[in-house]
């Protein structure tokens, strides 16, 4: 006679069960021969199949919130820091002391530091020497990256040289 098993020691065994399941369905094994390597029902197996599909169905929908989510806070830091970058040249013009100055342009720095490791650490701009390489033999290869990045190269001129304009 089989011992009776407690509550978490079958739902220990109902998760183990299903992530076989799941594996075996990954490999594109049919549904019976699922149920017969495992000693279990077809409509056991295709209920713990709807299981595992809803599950991943609501890890990828969370994931997708938390990509959005991300994505509004780096927005955010970008244009915070883009309106820091503008009342700071703003300022810039507008003081007299070459003291003030060399602080503002110290503060303008570390601002463009600042955004470019974020953009950077988001793989938006290449970090290393290799990446930068490799990217310059793809724009050498392609006559229209090549202009992209010529006019890339002129947005960010105007928009960064001098704000104010």
């Amino acid at each position: 006679m089989p011992a009776i098993k407690s509550g978490s020691e079958k739902s220990k065994e109902i998760k183990i069960r299903r992530r076989q399941v799941r594996r075996l369905w990954l490999r594109k094994v049919s549904i019976e021969e699922i149920a017969e390597q495992l000693n279990v029902s077809e409509k056991t197996v295709d209920r713990d199949l709807s299981l595992v599909r809803s599950e991943s169905h609501q890890r990828l929908q969370k994931d997708v919130e938390l990509q959005g989510n991300i994505q509004l806070v780096v927005e955010e830091h970008l244009m915070a820091l883009d309106e820091l970058m503008r009342e700071m040249w703003v300022n810039y013009h507008k003081q007299g002391s070459p003291r003030t100055k060399v602080s503002i342009l110290k503060i303008l720095k570390d601002t463009y530091v600042d955004k470019l490791e974020t953009l950077q650490s988001l793989g938006l701009v290449p970090s290393s020497k290799i990446e930068v390489e490799l990217l310059q033999s793809q724009v050498d290869q392609n006559p229209n990256l090549e202009r992209m990045n010529s006019d890339f190269n002129a947005f960010i001129k105007h928009k960064y040289q001098d704000p104010i304009n």
